[in-house]
């Protein structure tokens, strides 16, 4: 494989990356401290709301 297939192939895995990160956000933008029923499920809640966190972080690093 030449270094132009390779930069091709990084730029689909890069805008894929992205894509997923901002699904991720968007599948989560409800998620926060407030939410009636968090103490039911408080670590799949948490861990749902650090998932948000990272995903937001490394889209705006990105």
């Amino acid at each position: 494989m030449n270094n132009e297939q390779n930069a091709k192939m990084m730029e689909v895995a890069k805008k894929n990356y992205l894509q997923l990160l901002k699904n991720t956000i968007a599948s989560t933008e409800n998620i926060d401290d407030d939410t009636p029923w968090q103490e039911t499920e408080p670590a799949w809640w948490l861990g749902m709301m650090e998932l948000q966190k990272l995903a937001l972080a490394l889209l705006n690093k990105g």
